[in-house]
């Protein structure tokens, strides 16, 4: 079983059948002992385009520019609140490197950037956050309703919902058959 840190992703059980996490896959960008943890659901796209959010933000940019770039909804806290996650290629004023290859970032001067065409190679914006108390998300993994895996970028950068999901299973069941070898 992978570690819980920053950097893993987790994978919704069955055993969440029916609730808000279902068939969910999550970026953890914060884990501690303390505090709890925090990560995006990086698997379900909302209906809005980021150029959609520029807009309703008053927030100019090229127009078409960000029209096929959705927002995703990355978890049920502080659905308000936009993130970015994205490559090593780029910084804003708060940026804070999670592992080597994915970075978040969420301050007004990533827009500010974003609106120029200055975009890394690889992102996609978050509203919302998931989050745990401290040691609530270790219960949960014991009672089988989560699976860990190491970040895997392809899984957030690439594919759109239950397709992430089914290749996030994929990945934990190799992990799993290597233990065997």
């Amino acid at each position: 079983m992978t570690q819980i840190r920053a950097g893993a992703m987790l994978i919704a059980t069955p055993k969440l059948s029916g609730e808000s996490f279902e068939k969910t896959v999550v970026y953890l960008w914060e884990h501690n002992a303390i505090t709890g943890t925090q990560g995006l659901v990086v698997n379900r796209p909302t209906s809005m385009t980021v150029e959609a959010l520029f807009d309703r933000m008053e927030q100019p940019c090229e127009l078409g520019q960000f029209e096929d770039h959705l927002l995703w909804h990355g978890g049920p806290m502080t659905e308000r609140a936009i993130t970015m996650l994205h490559t090593s290629d780029w910084y804003s004023e708060n940026t804070k490197p999670i592992t080597p290859t994915v970075l978040i970032s969420s301050d007004q001067f990533m827009f500010e950037k974003m609106s120029t065409g200055n975009v890394p190679s690889e992102w996609r914006l978050f509203a919302g956050r998931a989050a745990w108390y401290a040691g609530q998300l270790e219960a949960e993994i014991k009672n089988g309703y989560w699976l860990t895996i190491p970040v895997n970028t392809d899984i957030i950068w690439h594919g759109t919902g239950e397709d992430q999901w089914y290749t996030a299973i994929d990945c934990y069941s190799k992990q799993e058959t290597e233990k065997w070898f």
